[in-house]
């Protein structure tokens, strides 16, 4: 099962996603409604848990866009809200109502009961059984008139008649049916047999050398992408910080498993977060590596809003020369930083 919280409040929704992760679920966060539609249309969440109010719109309106599309009809939606009726539930067709307040593990077992109980009514009912044993009444059989054998005190005795045997006729002798080689009359040569003619196996050819693909060529460094745009044959996404924080589009690819490196142009210069899996592994800025490059890149983009980014996919292979300085999960890491930019104001 896939679980999509909706939060602008990183470490709450943190909490929530910790709290689900015991039962067995996988979760991704999202921080306002737009980019919550588009983790939706990739990853099919099964269920979103939302807040009232989602950043860009309220979540009303969010629950009617999710209804709205046949894709996304089907999604279970829970709504974290106070003061909503029932009537009101039904009009916008949300599926749970948990009030403001409750923590994680509340919030995580009131979502895991609904969905038990929609499995519970979804399962087929057992077949009735067999009607219980009634009680035995005993059948008496019906007579059945056996007819006597009839009398053959007066029938005449017959007489067996005796068939001749003939005796029996010595086997013929046994002829001996080996042939015998007839010699060629004299002055006459014998005849050339010829040999059987050997099918000769064609010449095993060599095999067919496999061509064999060179490594994948080297992502472009962060001076090759001072203006973000010259590398169109490797890139996949690309665009401004100031239409997605680099919190969601963190988190967008550790929900969708990428390998990579996501390179950033800031004006203060450039930083480079990189993915393995899904999972940050490394990250810098100028001379700092490691969870604090990470939160001084976030704390970077949030003061700036114009700079650019660019994630650039790659095999497993072409990180080996990347080191591993970071080791927590993103949830975590998001917290920190929110933590480092509270800070800062």
């Amino acid at each position: 099962m896939k679980i999509l919280i909706v939060d602008p409040d990183a470490a709450r929704a943190a909490g929530v996603a910790e709290a689900l992760a015991g039962s067995g679920v996988t979760t991704a966060v999202a921080s306002s409604a737009s980019f919550a539609l588009t983790m939706l249309e990739w990853n099919r969440q099964d269920v979103i848990i939302s807040r009232a109010q989602v950043g860009d719109m309220d979540a009303r309106e969010f629950c009617a866009m999710v209804r709205s599309d046949p894709s996304t009809a089907g999604v279970r939606f829970v709504l974290i809200a106070r003061d909503v009726t029932p009537a009101q539930m039904t009009q916008h067709r949300i599926d749970l109502v948990i009030p403001e307040g409750l923590i994680g593990h509340a919030i995580a077992t009131r979502v895991m009961h609904l969905m038990r109980r929609e499995a519970s009514a979804a399962r087929p009912a057992a077949p009735p059984g067999p009607p219980p044993p009634g009680p035995t009444i005993p059948v008496t059989p019906p007579s059945v008139e056996v007819p006597r054998p009839p009398d053959i005190s007066s029938v005449p005795p017959v007489t067996a008649a005796v068939e001749h045997v003939p005796e029996p006729v010595a086997a013929p002798a046994t002829v001996d049916t080996t042939p015998i080689a007839a010699s060629p009359p004299a002055g006459c040569p014998a005849p050339a047999v010829a040999e059987p003619a050997v099918a000769e196996s064609p010449a095993a050819e060599p095999p067919t050398p496999t061509p064999t693909g060179g490594a994948a060529p080297p992502p472009p460094s962060l001076s090759e992408l001072d203006a973000v745009g010259l590398n169109g044959a490797t890139r996949t996404f690309q665009g401004a910080l100031g239409t997605l924080a680099l919190e969601e589009l963190a988190q967008a690819l550790a929900a969708g498993g990428k390998t990579g490196r996501l390179l950033l142009v800031l004006g203060t210069g450039g930083g480079m977060i990189a993915f393995d899996g899904g999972r940050i592994v490394h990250a810098e800025i100028g001379s700092t590596t490691g969870e604090t490059a990470f939160q001084s890149l976030v704390a970077a983009s949030r003061r700036e809003r114009g700079g650019k980014f660019c994630f650039i996919p790659s095999a497993p292979r072409d990180l080996v020369h990347v080191p591993k300085t970071i080791t927590r999960r993103i949830a975590d890491l998001l917290v920190g930083a929110a933590g480092g930019i509270d800070e800062e104001r």
